[in-house]
């Protein structure tokens, strides 16, 4: 829009902000009709739009009426580098978090210790199971009116934990609850092992059920047009470049949002062959790279502007800072409501499309865990939940009688009565 701004009026350009803020949100709207090629330029307008209003609130923040600072304290206190928003890792909570006795606080660190070192959990889930197990002992605190201690475990009935998990069975859903008992089980099998404390109280309790979740995979086609909208979406090039290059590992390769992230500049898959990727619990696996992957990664190698050091991070922000797991969210959700995919597309449901396209094309389940780096085979087979159209072609191509011509097949009603069959007739 062609409207004359200037640095000496600060609220004229907030209010024009406020008007081209409006202006995005109304393109936003109009952006649920059907026409694709409509709602691609509607969206390219309505990020113009924010950096519009990103560049006019700069210029007013500087403009005449704001408060600048004197030259002395320019000069006493200098301009410090503005802080970028990371993602961080969480920290295990510290033992002063537990209200337990000194001989059980002990227990719990080398049970730390067990987990992180032995077992390699990662930090989210040792995180989670210091907060389960403080949230029991804290309950432990209030229903023995006094700080627990290794004896006092010892000494727990069925009914203490039922208690436990009927108090908590109100905030907590059915995957909480599964999780809070697997930690007391783990913790108390830690125990056990280890000469502190025997109960075997906690494992005569029954798990919840857990609800079958079947994974919600994208259509192949609509797989694609996520990969080809990639750079529709933002206001430079080299971004949709790089979320394309993203897009095409994750659906590719079947990888995860912190696997693809934590790929180094080094391990960039640059041509077709075998990429090894460090997956959950530090585990490695190799899996095949496309032709189609490795060009889009070398699209964005070319494209990017910043200097990738060997052992940085491959895909980098416009910060110049690391990649983190909700920017790219972010795009995804952006592109699925520019297609119209409902809300389950997101980043993970690609690699939920990777396996089950395999599975549908005839891939091997074994192979296909292997590919995904699950631990079990039962992780892997909640992709054999297919649709009726699959079930049908399996049967008509491995069933005899569904091969055999419709002429030849036998007639239901002969075979319930075999009287009426004429003689000579099988």
């Amino acid at each position: 829009l062609p409207i004359p701004v200037s640095a000496e009026n600060p609220r004229t350009m907030r209010r024009v902000a406020r008007v081209i803020d409006a202006l995005g949100k109304d393109l936003c709207a109009l952006a649920e009709r059907d026409d694709l090629a409509l709602r691609s330029k509607l969206f390219e307008a309505r990020t113009r739009a924010r950096q519009a209003t990103w560049d006019l609130r700069k210029i007013a923040k500087g403009g005449a009426g704001t408060r600048q600072p004197t030259a002395s304290a320019t000069a006493e206190k200098p301009k410090r580098a503005r802080k970028r928003r990371l993602v961080r890792t969480p920290e295990p909570l510290s033992l002063e978090h537990f209200t337990a006795a000194d001989d059980l606080r002990a227990a719990i660190a080398d049970w730390y210790a067990w987990l992180a070192h032995e077992r390699r959990y990662s930090p989210h889930t040792l995180a989670a199971y210091g907060r389960d197990l403080a949230a029991f002992l804290s309950f432990l605190m209030d229903h023995l009116d006094r700080v627990p201690s290794l004896a006092d475990l010892e000494a727990l009935a069925p009914r203490d934990f039922r208690a436990h998990l009927v108090r908590v069975s109100n905030r907590l859903g059915t995957a909480s609850r599964a999780r809070l008992l697997a930690v007391l089980r783990n913790f108390f099998r830690f125990l056990a092992r280890r000469g502190l404390a025997h109960n075997a109280s906690v494992a005569a309790l029954r798990m919840p059920k857990m609800p079958q979740h079947v994974p919600k995979a994208l259509d192949a086609e609509d797989a694609l047009a996520v990969l080809n909208s990639m750079s529709t979406i933002t206001h430079s090039s080299w971004l949709g470049v790089r979320d394309a290059a993203i897009v095409a590992l994750m659906y590719g390769c079947g990888l995860r949002i912190a696997e693809v992230l934590g790929l180094t500049r080094a391990e960039a898959p640059t041509k077709p062959g075998m990429l090894t990727v460090t997956g959950k619990g530090d585990k490695e696996r190799m899996v095949p790279v496309l032709p189609a992957v490795a060009e889009r990664v070398c699209e964005y190698l070319a494209a990017c502007p910043r200097r990738l050091v060997p052992s940085g991070p491959l895909f980098v922000s416009q910060w110049d800072m690391p990649l983190t797991t909700r920017t790219v969210q972010r795009r995804i959700v952006k592109v699925r409501a520019l297609l119209g995919l409902p809300e389950t597309a997101t980043p993970h449901a690609l690699r939920h499309s990777f396996a089950t396209h395999l599975l549908n094309a005839g891939g091997d389940l074994r192979a296909i865990q292997e590919l995904l780096g699950h631990a079990s085979l039962s992780t892997t087979q909640r992709y054999t939940t297919v649709d009726a159209e699959r079930i049908i072609a399996v049967y008509e191509a491995a069933h005899p009688r569904a091969r055999m011509p419709a002429a030849e097949q036998p007639n239901p009603a002969q075979a319930l009565n075999p009287a009426s069959t004429p003689r000579g007739v099988p």
